[in-house]
Parts: C-alpha cells; sequence; structure tokens
C-alpha cells in the first residue's frame, strides 16, 4: 500500500498593480528625443545654440553666399574666416536679406583715410551705400564696452576720436555702431526685435 506524501503549499500570489501590470513587470520607457545635430537653416547646434532665430536666419545667409561650413564658426572658416567674427557676418547675412549687393551696395572691411597704413587711418567693418549716403558700420562686442578690463574707456575714447576723424574728413556721412552694449549685443544673442532694430538703424538713413 503506498502512502501518498502531503502536497506542498504554494506560495502566495501577489496582487496586480493598477492598470494589470504584474510587479515583475517594467514599464516600457519611452523614446528618448535625440536633439538635432543643426537648426532649420543648417547650422550645427553646437557653436550656434546661444544665436537668436533672426541671427541664426541671417549667419546662415551669410555662410551660403561665402561658400562656408556651415559646421563650424566663422573662426573655422580659414583665412577669410578668421577676419571676421559671428556679429560681423550676422550682419552680413541680415544686409544680403533685404537684397543689398557687394560692391554695388557694400563693403566689408572697407579701408577709409588710408586704412591700417597710416597714422589716424580706420578700416570700418562694412561700409553701406544708402539714400544717396555712405553709412560707416562699427560692429560693437565686449571689446569695445568701457569696462572690458583690457581697454576700457581708453578704447571707447579711442573710436569716439576715429568717429570724429572718419566724418569731418569726409569719409562717411554718418556712423551707425551696432550691437551695442546697452542693446545687449543683440546680433550675437536672442532678441530677434533689436537683431531688426540694428540693421533699420542703418538702412533707414536719410
Amino acid at each position: 500500500m503506498s502512502t501518498r506524501l502531503p502536497s506542498r503549499p504554494g506560495l502566495p500570489r501577489r496582487s496586480a498593480l493598477p492598470g494589470g501590470r504584474k510587479p515583475s513587470e517594467q514599464p516600457a520607457l519611452g523614446k528618448l528625443e535625440a536633439k538635432p545635430l543643426h537648426d532649420q537653416f543648417g547650422l550645427a547646434w553646437v557653436w550656434a545654440e546661444k544665436l537668436g532665430e533672426r541671427a541664426r536666419s541671417w549667419i546662415s545667409l551669410a555662410y551660403e553666399e561665402l561658400g562656408f561650413n556651415k559646421d563650424k564658426p566663422p573662426s573655422g572658416q580659414g583665412s577669410y574666416g578668421s577676419s571676421g567674427t559671428i556679429p560681423e557676418f550676422v550682419f552680413l547675412g541680415g544686409l544680403l536679406s533685404r537684397g543689398l549687393r557687394y560692391g554695388e551696395d557694400y563693403e566689408f572691411q572697407s579701408e577709409a583715410l588710408g586704412g591700417r597704413r597710416f597714422p589716424g587711418g580706420a578700416v570700418l567693418d562694412f561700409l553701406v551705400y544708402r539714400n544717396g549716403l555712405s553709412v560707416g558700420v562699427r560692429i560693437e562686442s565686449v571689446f569695445h564696452a568701457s569696462d572690458f578690463i583690457f581697454a576700457g574707456a581708453a578704447k571707447v575714447r579711442q573710436d569716439e576720436g576715429q568717429r570724429i576723424r572718419l566724418l569731418s574728413g569726409g569719409a562717411v556721412n554718418r556712423v551707425v555702431g551696432v550691437n551695442r552694449q546697452s542693446d545687449g549685443y543683440p546680433l550675437e544673442g536672442n532678441n530677434n526685435a533689436l537683431a531688426d532694430n540694428d540693421l533699420n538703424r542703418v538702412l533707414d538713413v536719410v
């Protein structure tokens, strides 16, 4: 006669979590959306991410005009790029966005009063011809600010003296500073309205 052993009691069942999931089941993780490497204008975010939409659209136009590589900032574009800064190329793109043409409507790095070859000479960031007038454009930056540690007030006085010489010598009819510290450097920031205003102050001369 065989003896039947008692069956081993089963472990208690764990109740399902809300939604019908069992405790051992892990919720599926959503796919992380990777930030695109380039913006809508083809510029690499790695160097252009601090620029506003207007500034990026303008500098993209300048890059296309000059055949620049949009993966790199101006300083990485060889000898021509090294002679200009981000706000300078943003302003160049702004001129292009209004249909201005190089050599007819504007010049870049234009010499005045003898340029660097003579004492008192100057190199204008841009010389824009508008409404029968010649407008010298100075692209300002932190290096032109009165509180810049390496030049400061001395640089401000030098720039003002140059402005007076340009006007009194007949080299230009107007001198306009853009990307000013007082405006928060809009050509290298993210304020579209102030970037537009910088361009308009040059082009709306009478």
